[in-house]
């Protein structure tokens, strides 16, 4: 989708996201997203997962040289909720390439697409 297209998507929320960093490139797959966050988060080994950023979650991580703590979580939530999604790669390589970046859903969004698919609208 077009960057425009993803701003309705989100409904007009606040959308942030990351840049990329030397080396890196925008993730097109879930699995390539989990990798993506996971390093952000500083996360090394076996914690380079969905299991890892769980646990980041319900220990209450901060990263030391974020910005915004507060935005990581929101991040890493939609992340962990990407992944509840019966399409979670199709709906991670619809995201726009920014080129230098990439925008992430509000975890909001994420849930009311979690609600639809399981038939709670």
């Amino acid at each position: 989708m077009t960057f425009t297209e993803f701003c309705e998507h989100c409904k007009d929320d606040a959308i942030n996201g990351y840049g990329l960093r030397p080396g890196q490139s925008i993730p097109d797959s879930y699995d390539d997203l989990v990798i993506f966050v996971a390093d952000r988060m500083g996360l090394t080994g076996e914690d380079i997962s969905m299991n890892g950023l769980t646990k980041w979650l319900m220990e209450n991580r901060e990263d030391t040289a974020s910005c915004s703590p507060a935005m990581d979580t929101e991040h890493v939530t939609t992340v962990v909720l990407i992944g509840e999604l019966a399409n979670r790669d199709e709906y991670v390589a619809s995201f726009p390439d920014l080129g230098d970046g990439i925008p992430l859903p509000p975890s909001r969004i994420v849930r009311s697409l979690i609600d639809q698919q399981n038939g709670n609208s």
